[in-house]
């Protein structure tokens, strides 16, 4: 979990609450594509 950012972070938190990336995207005032792209890096960092 080194590699874990606190942007990554907000965006697994928002995800798990709102229950798509879609809704997370717009509460973070991303775009879908963006949040996916987030989440890239925090899939490696979990492990």
């Amino acid at each position: 979990m080194d590699n874990l950012d606190w942007n990554q972070l907000k965006a697994f938190l928002e995800t798990a609450e709102t229950g798509s990336l879609s809704a997370a995207a717009r509460k973070l005032g991303l775009t879908q594509p963006t949040l996916s792209r987030r989440w890239q890096p925090s899939s490696s960092a979990w492990a």
